[in-house]
């Protein structure tokens, strides 16, 4: 399965979760998770992406599907 394909599905099944570039890594090998937002929006996905800051104060986006 395409990582596009592997991201799209999560973000489907898993609508008020989301997905963080962290997570892309680990479940998917997918270092550019940006990237991969980008090519689904040019799809026509509508992804939104939510600004997070961890408990350690580092700042992070999370993408969810819409």
């Amino acid at each position: 399965m395409r990582k596009i394909q592997a991201v799209y599905d999560y973000l489907k099944d898993n609508k008020e979760r989301g997905l963080s570039q962290v997570e892309a890594i680990t479940m998917f090998r997918d270092f550019r998770l940006s990237g991969t937002i980008f090519d689904l929006r040019a799809e026509g996905y509508n992804i939104t992406t939510a600004r997070k800051v961890d408990v350690t104060g580092k700042k992070y986006s999370r993408y969810h599907m819409v």
